[in-house]
């Protein structure tokens, strides 16, 4: 079915036979989708950064100077996983090398393998085409997997029992609110300050005229939605650095084009705050299997002094609690606004595999032994000259 290379595993008599393709031609990527599907209800994951809709996009928007490398594995003609992976070329602590790593950028929250079934067979039969290929990378970076996933640990320990070195970055935390138990619950979970703040500056932006939310769920409307949300994102401080979406046209694409494929699905919330007839805050949401994924949020700065983005969350809990929704996810790292919502985080890594030459040890103490020194050093001359002028 697929324009791949075909490559087989072994496998004892009483075991499944395993068959791996490299999908590299990003039209039979375009053609999987309820191959894709289907695997994902049986992985159960629960969140829709491995849908077939989300890395679809990002290809076709960010796929420019990368190769498509992703595997499937087949049992009996059927998929039972898939590892989207890619190749690119950089330089790395100034060293030019060529990296197999997940399909990711800054604009991905959560990645992993989709694993059907035969688990520890797939991991297996995964590292040994890739120990295979040892011609064709230096590295093998799996990025944001969320701590305790089954990848980070099998695939460290192939590599390892290969003597390959690996090494693992953790970034910031996640926060996300647990609304399991409901609103009133949930509402006792909050600082009085923050609850009494919320309340004041609702307060005091009902006095200037009606404060609603409006919700944009499918493809109605959806457009001019859009147009708005993109606007009130890069309004305030995102747009002065140049990190809000409509800064670079790849990015707008992908999430213009991930949200009309969103709303397909019935998975795309556009929530707005309105003040009368204006919108003067944004959440670029996704709802899937019971929760909320707060991919983007903006606010026009003119009002920042009512906290327009706490408003808005505010009345995105208490629908979502009324709706049966168990959990509001913040995706981004643990700013300090989202702490006054919880304290409840989900951690991710970054697994590095280097590869068992010369060259890939030279790139491994680099990057985990030499680069940490002098950081650690230059934390202590900082620490010291800062007691020094006290």
């Amino acid at each position: 079915m697929f324009n791949a290379e075909r490559r087989q595993t072994a496998s004892r008599s009483q075991e499944p036979h395993l068959e791996l393709e490299v999908i590299s031609d990003p039209e039979v990527l375009r053609s999987m989708d309820s191959i894709w599907q289907r695997l994902i209800e049986r992985a159960e994951l629960d969140h829709p950064f491995m849908c077939h809709e989300w890395l679809l996009s990002w290809w076709e928007c960010f796929g420019t100077g990368r190769e498509l490398y992703v595997i499937a594995v087949r049992n009996n003609g059927n998929v039972i996983a898939l590892a989207p992976l890619m190749i690119r070329q950089e330089r790395m602590h100034g060293v030019k090398i060529r990296r197999i790593e997940a399909i990711y950028n800054e604009h991905t929250p959560r990645y992993d393998f989709i694993i059907g079934s035969h688990h520890d067979l797939v991991y297996r039969a995964i590292w040994e085409h890739l120990r295979q290929q040892k011609h064709h990378w230096d590295i093998v970076l799996l990025s944001q997997i969320p701590a305790g996933s089954r990848t980070l640990d099998e695939m460290a320990r192939l590599a390892r029992a290969a003597c390959h070195a690996t090494g693992v970055w953790s970034p910031p935390a996640s926060p996300y609110i647990d609304l399991g138990r409901g609103l009133q619950e949930f509402s006792k979970t909050l600082k009085g300050h923050h609850r009494r703040n919320v309340r004041s500056r609702h307060e005091r932006l009902s006095a200037i005229g009606p404060v609603t939310m409006e919700v944009i769920a499918s493809s109605d409307q959806l457009q001019d939605g859009l147009r708005d949300a993109m606007r009130i994102e890069a309004a305030a401080w995102k747009g002065r650095n140049g990190t809000a979406i409509e800064s670079d046209p790849a990015v707008t694409e992908f999430y213009l084009r991930f949200a009309q494929r969103a709303a397909e699905r019935g998975w795309l919330r556009l929530f707005f705050l309105k003040l009368g007839d204006r919108r003067i805050a944004v959440d670029y949401a996704l709802s899937l299997n019971q929760k909320l994924y707060g991919v983007k949020i903006g606010y026009d700065p003119e009002f920042h002094t009512y906290s327009p983005s706490n408003l808005l969350l505010n009345l995105i809990v208490e629908q979502a609690c009324i709706q049966g929704e168990i959990e509001y996810d913040f995706l981004g790292a643990d700013d300090q606004w989202k702490q006054d919502w919880t304290r409840m985080k989900r951690s991710h890594e970054w697994l590095y595999i280097f590869q068992n030459n010369l060259r890939g040890r030279f790139i491994h103490n680099i990057k985990f032994s030499l680069i940490p020194a002098i950081q650690a050093i230059q934390t202590a001359v900082v620490a010291r000259t800062s007691r020094s002028h006290k």
